[in-house]
């Protein structure tokens, strides 16, 4: 590494950091196209929210006041950004209904391996 002249920190830290990037952009881009792949991808994105509400919520029924706030923000915010992002109707069902059928098949997979998510 070249950290003498100052090039180094540019070329091993920020420019991969500037290449992984380019998904996330994508990724965006997607949510942000009024169709029916953007409400997909936002569907998986609230997917992801949506367990990450479950695990709150798993964590707030061990220790009650813990994490409540979390969970309510993972929904409200699931609802919030699908509301405002998506305006066509189709999309916005898709994201939407996506978490709830994942979410519900993960937890009916749990169940039948007899394994708990909290």
């Amino acid at each position: 590494m070249d950290f003498e002249t100052g090039w180094g920190y540019y070329t091993h830290i920020w420019l991969p950091m500037t290449i992984l990037t380019i998904p996330g952009g994508f990724i965006a881009y997607q949510i942000k196209r009024q169709n029916l792949l953007g409400g997909v991808v936002m569907g998986l994105g609230n997917t992801i929210q949506a367990m990450l509400g479950l695990v709150y919520l798993g964590m707030t029924m061990k220790n009650f006041p813990h994490h409540i706030l979390s969970c309510l923000f993972c929904v409200a915010s699931i609802i919030i950004m699908t509301l405002y992002i998506r305006k066509e109707k189709k999309p916005r069902l898709v994201a939407l209904l996506l978490p709830i059928v994942l979410v519900a098949a993960m937890l009916l997979y749990l169940k039948a391996t007899d394994r708990y998510l909290f």
